[in-house]
């Protein structure tokens, strides 16, 4: 159900090249998706969880949050022209020019002083304000980047809520020292096998009934353990004989030879080749009807 709409009477609004850094890791199916929430909430927005209606997917949740807030300043900054222009066009503009007084325009007279004494022409107003500007952008581009809250990276962020989706134990481990230690993992590794190295860990432990060790354990390249489940295969799981069904044994190659052996004797050496078999041999009944014909 859509909220009330607070419909901004802007025609426009601005994403910057550098946004593109700290989203890149989104595959396409998900920019599609950023694409859409950012026109639907500049088209209207009701400054809540929904942007016209439709949820914001959380897998595009975090990024939106960072476009948003840019939207946001801009839209102050925009309001603020706009009250000022209001505020001047009330007030009669600026004022005409005493027609009376104004006196005729003087001759050009060809003289130009002295060329060693020429001064470098002053920059314009308006030269000193685009100036400012493009510092402004430099350092809303800077801080894009990072998260201005805590100072963690978009990508940082992404890995620390798996893990916490991901771990059993304790409170996951202190932030800030798993941030320093994934910084140096991340000089080696791609975010995605940091990633991939943490869902192997999580599933061995797991598998293995036994504890993990929290974020910033599992990310210090000393215990090497981000290095040994990047390319982890779990052991294949072996299965157990179910012992409850009972065991056939089959006697052919026994008979055979008894049968074979008995040939050759008489009644007194088949007695005591029988006091010589084996027990399980003498349970076989096919064996025991093979002495039998034999007494």
């Amino acid at each position: 159900m859509k909220g009330n709409m607070d419909v901004s009477t802007r025609q426009s609004f601005v994403i910057y090249k550098s946004f593109y850094e700290p989203i890149r890791h989104l595959n396409d199916v998900e920019l599609g998706k950023l694409f859409r929430v950012i026109f639907e909430y500049n088209i209207a927005n009701d400054n809540g969880g929904n942007v016209n209606g439709f949820d914001v997917a959380p897998e595009i949740k975090m990024a939106f949050e960072f476009f948003k807030n840019q939207f946001q300043l801009d839209e102050v900054k925009y309001a603020k022209r706009v009250e000022a222009s209001r505020t001047n066009g009330s007030q009669g503009g600026r004022p005409p020019k005493n027609l009376d007084n104004l006196e005729e325009p003087r001759k050009p007279t060809g003289l130009i002083g002295n060329l060693d004494n020429l001064e470098e022409p002053r920059k314009a107003d308006k030269d000193k304000d685009k100036d400012k500007d493009k510092d402004k952008d430099k350092d809303k581009e800077k801080d894009f980047k990072t998260n201005i809250a805590s100072g963690y990276s978009v990508e940082f962020e992404k890995w620390w809520s798996a893990w916490l989706s991901k771990k059993w134990r304790g409170t996951g481990g202190v932030k800030s020292n798993a941030h320093k230690y994934w910084k140096v993992q991340k000089s080696k590794l791609t975010p995605e096998q940091i990633h991939t190295a943490m869902l192997n860990y999580m599933k061995a432990c797991s598998k293995a009934n036994s504890y993990h060790k929290d974020a910033e354990g599992f990310l210090n390249p000393k215990n090497e353990l981000v290095k040994q489940f990047l390319d982890y295969t779990p052991p294949k799981q072996v299965v157990e004989v179910d012992r409850s069904v009972p065991i056939v044994v089959s006697f052919k190659n026994q008979r055979a030879e008894v049968r074979s052996a008995l040939t050759q004797m008489n009644k007194e050496q088949a007695q005591d080749y029988w006091q010589g078999l084996p027990v399980p041999w003498k349970q076989d009944h096919k064996i025991q009807q093979m002495f039998a014909e034999k007494n």
